[in-house]
């Protein structure tokens, strides 16, 4: 799998995962959207409101946001997963608490 198509897969299994959460506690207001910035080493990952991650290009490696330009790299076990191996993500819970800050 190249890294686009890891990618898109993530982001979809974002977008999906959003949207079940609207639906699930009832929100009157549409879910946000998920969109890719596209950067020199990280491509963020981002809904309408936020930073959700940052993803390594090289690696494919999942980071979580230390603020809106740069991911946090500089605590014990940065990265979070990998958008190449969809058990990281997949099935993991998105929203709210997500399994990015556990």
């Amino acid at each position: 799998m190249t890294y686009t198509e890891a990618l898109n897969k993530f982001t979809e299994a974002i977008d999906t995962q959003i949207k079940q959460h609207y639906k699930e506690m009832k929100f009157s207001t549409q879910p946000d959207n998920v969109g890719i910035n596209k950067g020199r080493r990280f491509d963020k990952i981002t809904t309408d409101r936020s930073v959700y991650c940052f993803v390594e290009k090289d690696t494919g490696f999942i980071f979580k946001a230390a603020t809106w330009r740069a991911p946090q790299l500089t605590t014990k076990n940065p990265v979070r997963g990998s958008i190449f191996e969809t058990s990281t993500y997949e099935g993991k819970r998105l929203q709210g608490t997500s399994w990015l800050y556990q």
